[in-house]
């Protein structure tokens, strides 16, 4: 292949590249080396030549998984290797994309950026920088090596200035040498195998405070000191460093023996040396491999260590205080909502209808088609019959009446409109239906779901996830009971095994069901959204596409997150109010208020599972610099602390062309407000189609996987785009306004 353009083979083409020929391959990691000569080139402190690593490759046409996967294969430009796209980590790419590479290294030709050791040997690339990996390692166990041999010298320079009789007089001059000793003790790794002897020689040790005469144990305690002390691995670079250092210990060991002569006089310093040891042996076990220089009240200052760096412990959120969802499992009941007549109408057709099997019952649906998980039912629904057609509208006025009930004052919006039925068939005792709740995003997120119940009684069991807590309701013949969409947010409910002692039950659900509710929307802001409408109609600013619903909140502390439950996508636009309060002066005053906001993104997306993303919106410029200041503190925080640390939260883009000179842009705000004073904070409805614009683009661009499906036609909401220029000119008569 050479540096030519990489080629892509379909995985069933039994296309060939010839016949394999041989090559140098690296050891496997996590395999021991299959020769003598592999290991040899694989150890840098090896002083034997090292032989080449050379051995017969694998066929090259094939991948090295040794798999037929259903993926395109790419070759090396250096090797020749064929390489499964999904085995070296580039899914997603198709023939084209392969054929236009010019030049592609595989997983075993790569080498990575970092220096590498020259070799007289015949190594490949990767034990090539094994070797400089191990090289630098080497270089910097010697200078912990060196360091520790200067400890030493200064160690037994302390020793052999210290005089027995002295050291019995003077227990201060004993607690020094005991700091020494768990100086040198702390210095070394090695104390991980001496957990055990230490544990011993401390409880011998306690033994000795009450009994003294035994001075056999005490000697025996104090060898096995020795002993252990002799162990210490010292790293070493030289045989000269090593027979100094046994030296060293030597000296050591000839102090402690003088020390054990003087038993009696020294019962209270052996008292301090066991503290010593037990407070050596509790920290060792909570230190890290490497420890962290000794603190300034030693006798001489501890050698500095080169350490690695270390992350920092990861800050400690504050808790989520919990939020009342406000919702019932049933919000309302009608023990006879159905005549006698019309219930035995119901139940001679649904006698006759055809039903499919699904887990643990049988269903059947009307109307628009509705999809959950483990659904059985046609994807070809059949229209409503005639007998379910006066149910349906009377099913709609009372969902038009609990709408109009809840958001009363409000005439503009829509109700909802009911359009599927789900009729679920139970037969004798062993029929249930499954824990679970009616969650899909497909339903309309402010409307109701209405059960009516035909036959057989039956007891329909509640469970609130978050406290277990389980409640039961009873479903007598002709009778109907109604469920929220938010209440399934935090409510699950099941029929189980035996709630039918004989006969048939018939279930029928009515939902608002469509395809547009998947991009539901819950907005909530300030009063820059005044302008912003949901709706297919020509107020509207989003679209039929994106459906939704507008709440107000101008401060922060004010955004409910019982409102966003159901939705699919929550907008929010608040804080300007916040921050331009007299009381925020400072940087951390802004923080403050950020973290409110933070903290309720977070009980958003406890409270509502179904949530997918929670997009925020920047705050926009102001007239006033001094208030621009505060909001690009607290839009930095937006970027670099909410966006990375929040899980599907994303930041709207574009923003800035709000700005002009720094400040809003006059074109896209109103100049006065309904007080008559000069406008500082408002959009006009230039400016809200703008805003609704971005907030569409991110939200599509989300559901599409970042790709932009807008159509180009050179037109903006009808318009010519050079129109839509020349109107927006600043009245300088310069472009954007941007020039002084």
């Amino acid at each position: 292949m050479g540096l030519g353009k990489n080629r892509a083979i379909d995985p069933n083409s039994p296309f060939k590249t010839g016949p394999p020929g041989a090559r140098k391959i690296p050891t496997p990691t996590g395999r021991k080396p299959s020769s003598k000569s592999e290991s040899e080139a694989l150890n840098v402190s090896s002083s034997k030549p090292l032989p080449s690593l050379t051995s017969k490759h694998r066929p090259k046409n094939n991948c090295p998984c040794n798999q037929s996967l259903g993926s395109w294969k790419i070759d090396c430009s250096k090797c020749g290797q064929f390489w499964h796209v999904d085995c070296v980590g580039l899914q997603g790419l198709n023939e084209k994309s392969i054929n236009s590479l010019t030049q592609y290294l595989c997983p075993l030709c790569y080498v990575s950026p970092v220096p590498t050791t020259e070799t007289t040997v015949d190594v490949c690339h990767i034990c090539r920088n094994t070797l400089s990996l191990q090289h630098a390692n080497l270089t910097y166990e010697s200078s912990i090596a060196s360091e520790n041999i200067d400890s030493l010298h200064q160690f037994c320079a302390l020793l052999g200035s210290l005089d027995i009789n002295a050291l019995t007089k003077n227990m201060d001059t004993l607690s020094q040498f005991d700091s020494r000793l768990k100086h040198l003790l702390l210095k070394e790794n090695s104390l991980v195998g001496l957990d055990n002897e230490i544990k011993t020689l401390s409880n011998l040790l306690a033994e000795q405070k009450t009994v003294t005469s035994n001075n056999e144990t005490l000697s025996k305690c104090i060898s096995e000191l020795q002993d252990d002390i002799k162990l210490l691995h010292l790293p070493s670079t030289s045989q000269t460093c090593s027979d100094s250092s046994d030296k060293f210990l030597e000296d050591i060991s000839e102090k402690l023996d003088r020390i054990c002569r003087e038993e009696a006089s020294i019962t209270t310093g052996l008292e301090q040396l066991r503290e010593s040891l037990e407070a050596v042996q509790s920290n060792h076990l909570q230190q890290p491999a490497r420890p962290s220089n000794v603190s300034s009240h030693h006798l001489h200052p501890a050698p500095s260590f080169p350490v690695h760096p270390t992350r920092l412990p990861p800050s400690t959120e504050p808790e989520i205080p919990p939020v009342p969802h406000n919702q019932v499992p049933v919000s309302d009941t009608k023990p006879e909502f159905l005549e006698q007549a019309e219930a035995n109408e119901l139940k001679e057709f649904l006698d006759g209808s055809t039903f499919n099997e699904e887990n643990g019952h049988s269903v059947i649906s009307f109307g628009t088609p509705y999809k959950y998980n483990g659904s059985k039912s046609s994807s070809e629904v059949p229209p409503f019959p005639d007998c379910l057609k006066p149910l349906l509208a009377r099913i709609n006025t009372i969902q038009s009446e609990l709408y109009g009930a809840l958001y009363s004052g409000q005439s503009h919006l829509t109700a909802p409109v009911i359009n599927s039925c789900l009729i679920n068939r139970y037969v004798g005792p062993d029929s249930y239906l499954p824990r679970h709740s009616d969650s899909e995003s497909s339903i309309h997120p402010e409307s109701s779901i209405f059960t009516i119940s035909l036959g057989q009684s039956s007891d329909i069991k509640f469970t609130e996830r978050l406290s277990g807590t389980e409640s039961t309701h009873t479903c007598s013949d002709r009778s109907l009971y109604i469920m929220s969409r938010r209440s399934q947010e935090v409510f699950d409910h099941e029929m189980e095994k035996g709630s039918i002692s004989e006969g048939t039950r018939y279930s029928l659900t009515f939902r608002c069901v469509g395809w547009a509710n998947k991009n539901s929307t819950c907005l909530i802001g300030d009063s820059n959204t005044r302008f912003l409408k949901f709706g297919s109609s020509k107020r509207g600013t989003f679209g039929e596409q994106m459906p939704g619903h507008k709440f107000w909140a101008p401060k922060i502390e004010e955004i409910d997150p019982v409102s966003c439950m159901g939705y699919s996508n929550v907008v929010l636009l608040c804080g300007i109010n916040d921050i331009k309060q007299s009381n925020i002066r400072c940087e951390k005053d802004v923080t403050d208020c950020f973290a409110v906001l933070k903290q309720k993104i977070k009980q958003i997306q406890m409270l509502s599972p179904s949530v997918k993303a929670v997009y925020v919106c920047p705050l926009l410029p102001t007239k006033d610099l001094t208030l621009n200041r505060k909001v690009n503190d607290f839009n930095k925080l937006i970027n670099f602390d909410l966006i990375p640390t929040c899980k599907n939260v994303v930041c709207v883009g574009g923003f800035d062309q709000f700005a002009c000179n720094r400040v809003l842009a006059d074109e896209l705000s109103m100049l006065f407000d309904r007080y008559g004073r000069y406008d500082m904070l408002h959009l006009n409805r230039a400016g809200a189609r703008v805003l609704a614009g971005l907030i569409k683009q991110s939200v599509f661009l989300r559901l599409h996987n970042g790709v932009d499906k807008r159509r180009r036609t050179g037109r903006v909401n009808g318009r010519l785009y050079s129109n839509v220029v020349g109107s927006r000119l600043h009245p300088s008569g310069l472009l954007d306004g941007c020039q002084v």
